[in-house]
């Protein structure tokens, strides 16, 4: 029964190790200011999450290479390259306001 337990605590360390790997941080304006509710898409899985109120985020990942893209309205989108190997990749992302010069209209 003893050996039975060890290998059951065992099964389970080892379980929730390989699990626990992905990507998380932190999105803000070049001022240090939270993005809440920015977009994190990741373009090889097709599927993504969004920051929270303070900007933090974290998205659970295979191992692997991905291609992750930060979003958010007002703001220019930025593209990182990520590998996952074991736990947690942290990234602080600044996003920086997004310029647009639109053409003079005359009436």
């Amino acid at each position: 029964m003893k050996n039975f337990q060890l290998a059951l605590l065992f099964l389970v360390v080892f379980v929730s190790q390989v699990v626990a790997q992905g990507i998380k941080g932190t999105i803000s304006t070049p001022e240090g200011e939270p993005l809440g509710f920015s977009t994190i898409y990741i373009r090889n899985i097709e599927s993504g999450t969004a920051s929270n109120i303070d900007g933090h985020y974290e998205v659970a990942l295979s191992p692997g290479k991905y291609d992750v893209v930060y979003q958010y309205m007002g703001y220019e989108t930025q593209v990182k390259v990520v590998e996952v190997t074991t736990g947690f990749t942290e990234l602080n992302i600044v996003l920086k306001p997004q310029t647009i010069v639109l053409q003079d209209v005359t009436i």
